[in-house]
């Protein structure tokens, strides 16, 4: 009867050992692995938190960087404000543009605006001017025109040397554009911008 018995304890402790088995691996299986899975994303979590914090810190710096930058735009364009003249005081401006040019030491031959271009704040009049005198003179009209005027750009210009007898002898053409107020509300009543 002994070795019978063997062999049944044999079976019940293989059947016991398969338990066993069977029991860690439902362990591990619902246990320890959703435990490990979870400390995965935990880790997951905390670095994309720490990657978005470098971000925000980052963003951060920029944004300070840019509103400095805004704050110096500002203080520039609050420094540069001028009084656009309105639209109806044409004449009076090519008048102007005439007398800076000759006191500079150039003849105008002409001088024709173009009609008025409308924008939001603004209208805008493409002047072209043409005439005769050499580089020097020009160089002097331009700085002329820069002084007296801050509502005129020059938009082009060309100088042509002359014959060669003379160094002032040649010609020119300008554009230059004049920013005025497109309101039109009378002689000195412009507005700022």
């Amino acid at each position: 009867m002994p070795a019978k018995n063997t062999g049944q304890s044999y079976m019940i402790h293989a059947v016991g050992v398969c338990v066993l088995f069977a029991l860690t691996g439902a362990v591990v299986l619902f246990g320890v692995r959703p435990v490990l899975a979870q400390r995965q994303v935990e880790q997951e979590t905390l670095s994309r938190a720490a990657a978005l914090r470098d971000d925000v810190g980052r963003l951060r710096s920029q944004a300070a960087s840019l509103e400095q930058t805004r704050s110096e735009i500002i203080d520039r364009v609050g420094e540069s404000r001028f009084q656009l003249e309105p639209v109806d005081a044409l004449n009076e401006r090519l008048g102007g543009l005439t007398l800076a040019l000759e006191e500079a030491g150039l003849l105008v031959e002409g001088i024709a605006p173009e009609p008025a271009q409308m924008h939001a704040r603004y209208a805008s009049i493409r002047i072209r001017i043409s005439g005769r005198g050499g580089y020097s003179a020009a160089a002097r009209a331009l700085a002329h025109i820069q002084e007296r005027f801050s509502d005129i750009h020059l938009d082009a210009a060309s100088i042509r040397a002359g014959d060669g007898r003379s160094s002032e002898a040649g010609t020119f053409e300008l554009v230059c554009v004049w920013i005025a107020d497109p309101a039109g509300r009378g002689a000195g009543a412009g507005r700022e911008i």
